[in-house]
């Protein structure tokens, strides 16, 4: 699977703030280890670069574009919570999704681009 392009990461970033989804960059991987430099780091990819990211989570595209300048392969992540209106869920199997209670998290987007709907 190839990753997306940093303008293909950008797009989909807009497209969701443009839905009302809060949006973070989050790290990314390079040669399979976390752009966090943490070499024992539980989640490569899949964390947010930005402190306070609950509260810096943003729809502005001004933002949003500014964030992708800095991080050009960051990958995309969306608050959940009631701010976004959205719920996360986790996969267990592929036949069972558990839907977690509304709470602030976010949904990482790390090795695919969210559906559009």
């Amino acid at each position: 699977m190839t990753p997306p392009t940093t303008q293909e990461r950008v797009d989909a970033a807009l497209d969701y703030a443009a839905r009302g989804l809060y949006i973070i960059p989050l790290h990314d991987v390079i040669q399979g280890h976390c752009s966090c430099g943490n070499p024992q780091c539980n989640a490569p990819g899949k964390h947010p670069r930005i402190a306070d990211w609950a509260n810096a989570a943003s729809i502005d595209p001004a933002q949003i574009q500014w964030w992708w300048t800095q991080w050009p392969y960051a990958n995309v992540g969306i608050l959940t919570g009631q701010r976004s209106r959205v719920s996360p869920c986790s996969m267990s199997t592929p036949a069972t999704v558990a839907i977690s209670p509304w709470r602030t998290s976010y949904i990482s987007t790390a090795h695919s681009l969210i559906p559009r709907w």
